[in-house]
């Protein structure tokens, strides 16, 4: 994902998951799909008092009709003006898409070396959900190095080490990433 560009992010399809905002006294925990899971930016040293939250959960989530899960992540660098990031938030709610501000470039000598990052984290999976999930998209650095990932461009990296409609089935996640007029005209207008 660029972190120069806005990138909306689907989600196709949302597990079923346990909602800890629905738990009442009469709440039995049952086999979920997923118990928790959350579309984060993994960053080194981040001074959280300077950035809004850098993850969204499932219980805080807003989606679609359809069940997907739409967020937009706002560029680091360049940044957007204050006046793009409003009406970027506008569409993103007349839309009922999240939004994340991507924090800017590490600056610290340990931090370049662990660029931030997005990734979908999933908790509790459930074995019989586990043929959908994100266990099925392989880690990259396990077999490679991993700072060797942002330079991958085959179709063939893409189709293992990405998620898929090959490898999560309908809960596979995609996106596109577009410059400010390119996001406007898309968006703003549905």
């Amino acid at each position: 994902m660029p972190f120069s560009q806005i990138s909306v992010i689907t989600e196709h399809l949302v597990a079923p998951f346990f909602n800890n905002n629905l738990v009442t006294p009469l709440t039995i925990m049952k086999d979920w799909p997923i118990r928790y899971q959350s579309l984060s930016v993994g960053y080194f040293t981040l001074k959280p008092r300077l950035y809004r939250s850098l993850s969204i959960n499932t219980d805080d989530a807003l989606y679609q009709p359809d069940g997907s899960w739409v967020t937009i992540f706002l560029p680091s660098e360049p940044r957007l003006t204050p006046e793009q990031i409003a009406l970027v938030r506008a569409a993103a709610r007349a839309l009922n898409f999240n939004v994340i501000q991507l924090p800017p470039t590490p600056t610290g000598p340990i931090a370049k070396l662990l660029p931030p990052f997005v990734y979908l984290r999933q908790k509790a999976i459930s074995p019989s959900f586990a043929s959908f999930s994100n266990l099925n998209v392989p880690c990259w650095a396990q077999h490679h190095n991993y700072l060797t990932y942002a330079h991958q461009t085959s179709p063939a990296f893409f189709a293992q080490y990405a998620s898929s409609p090959g490898n999560m089935g309908p809960y596979y996640i995609d996106g596109v990433k577009l410059d400010f007029a390119q996001f406007m005209a898309q968006y703003s207008k549905k």
